[in-house]
């Protein structure tokens, strides 16, 4: 397994693809990212994190660590585009513990708080 970060970005569909079998986005773009990496926190979760939302703002980044348990592994044959076999395989995770950090940092975000 890779240790460093790694950037999941997407790359961009040739433009002829563009809009084809893609979510369609307000400002006409494409999804930057895959939308399993999205992770969405609730009241309660932030309540938890101690985090209030009114000290950060959209487009700010942050750290994330957190503990998974892998809850599913898989893999299956499939024919890609051009009718080739492919194989996909997939890696579900299920997050257990998570700590935010922003550059401003959040006190204690990484300090495990115990189960």
């Amino acid at each position: 397994m890779k240790t460093a970060m790694v950037d999941m970005k997407k790359p961009k569909p040739p433009k002829s693809e563009k809009g084809i079998n893609s979510p369609t986005l307000d400002y006409g773009g494409y999804e930057k990212y895959p939308y399993g990496m999205r992770v969405r926190l609730s009241s309660d979760e932030l309540e938890k994190l101690g985090i209030d939302v009114a000290d950060l703002n959209a487009g700010q980044q942050v750290t994330i660590k957190g503990k998974c348990e892998i809850c599913e592994v898989s893999t299956e044959e499939c024919m890609d585009e051009k009718g080739k076999p492919k194989k996909n395989q997939r890696l579900e995770l299920q997050i257990q513990k998570l700590a935010l950090q922003s550059q401003n940092s959040f006190k204690g975000g990484f300090e495990d708080k115990g189960d």
